[in-house]
């Protein structure tokens, strides 16, 4: 079994992924610690709003946006591709582009991903902080935003980049593209992208 990458390039942008998974989760997490410690120390009660409701709204708002923008991202760049209006040192008509354009590609993805789940995640814990109960979980009410905050925290934790993810998006859209670049039905060609 060889040691040498076979994906060159994709290596080194995991790392800068990981740092901005790392920067974008601490953020979310920190601020909810944060918000639930100085909420649990605060214990006047809080007048009944619908803060909670409308971020929660908002948080599902964010979800549905974090796995639907991407694809429209992944499709912009496919098309550039297919259009040659994307250059690089391979030769994109061929090859279905090269690791540094899909790596560049793949970034603004993950980022807008993690950005909408992270801004659902801080409404709720902003939520919680204003609404919630002292106690969560021995409170009159319950700590709704709290604890959909910490799934939406999961949610996150659980979009962590590895060298093997980024390889088989990567892989998975060069096959898109080839595929649509075969001589076909021009109207074929619409449903792979």
């Amino acid at each position: 079994m060889s040691s040498e990458d076979p994906s060159p390039g994709l290596a080194s942008r995991v790392l800068v992924l990981r740092v901005i998974y790392a920067g974008l989760l601490m953020g979310a997490v920190l601020m909810l610690a944060l918000l639930a410690y100085i909420r649990s120390h605060r214990m006047e009660p809080n007048p009944p709003t619908h803060l909670t409701n409308v971020m929660i709204g908002f948080a599902v708002t964010s979800m549905i946006g974090a796995f639907m923008m991407p694809p429209f991202l992944e499709q912009s760049a496919r098309w550039q591709l297919i259009k040659g209006e994307a250059s690089g040192p391979d030769d994109p008509r061929t090859t279905g582009g090269s690791n540094a354009y899909w790596a560049e590609k793949y970034l603004p993805i993950f980022i807008v991903r993690l950005a909408l789940l992270e801004g659902g995640a801080m409404g709720l814990a902003i939520a919680h902080f204003l609404e919630g109960p002292p106690d969560i979980l021995h409170g009159e009410t319950p700590a709704i935003a709290f604890f959909t905050c910490v799934f939406f925290l999961l949610v996150i934790a659980l979009q962590f980049p590895t060298a093997a993810k980024l390889r088989g998006w990567v892989e998975h859209q060069r096959a898109i593209v080839l595929a649509a670049r075969a001589p076909a039905d021009d109207d074929d060609k619409e449903g792979f992208l």
